[in-house]
C-alpha cells in the first residue's frame, strides 16, 4: 500500500531505527530522550533464540530419525530370524531331492530364473 505522509499522519505508525552494531547500547541516547514511550527490540537477540529452538527441533527430528532406522533393522532382522528354521528346512529337503549347491544359492536369494 502507498500513500501519501499527510494521509498516514493519524495512525499508528512503527519506526525501525537500524542501528549499527555500535550502537547497540541506547541508553539514553538522542532517540529515547526525544521519544519516552519508544521501545527497543534487541532484533539481533530474538534471532539468535530461534536458530537455538530451531537447532534442537532439529536434533529432535535427527533423534527420531536414528531410533525409527534402529526400530526398522530390528524388525527386519526378527523377520529373518523367524523364516530362518524355515529355509534351512527348504534347503533340506531341495537337497534331498537333488538340487545342485548352485539351485540352493539361487533359492535363497529369491533368484529363480
Amino acid at each position: 500500500m502507498i500513500l501519501s505522509p499527510s494521509l498516514m499522519a493519524d495512525l499508528p505508525q512503527t519506526w525501525d531505527l537500524g542501528l549499527p552494531p555500535a550502537g547497540r547500547r541506547l541508553g539514553r541516547s538522542t532517540p529515547l530522550r526525544a521519544m519516552p514511550n519508544l521501545t527497543v527490540f534487541d532484533t539481533g537477540l530474538i534471532l539468535a533464540q530461534i536458530q537455538a529452538m530451531l537447532g534442537q527441533v532439529v536434533k529432535a527430528v535427527q533423534f527420531l530419525f536414528v531410533l525409527t532406522l534402529a526400530a526398522g533393522i530390528t524388525v527386519l532382522y526378527g523377520a529373518l530370524a523367524s523364516s530362518r528354521d524355515e529355509r534351512m528346512r527348504e534347503a533340506g529337503l531341495m537337497r534331498a531331492l537333488g538340487a545342485s549347491s548352485r539351485q540352493l544359492s539361487r533359492a535363497q536369494s529369491g533368484n529363480w530364473r
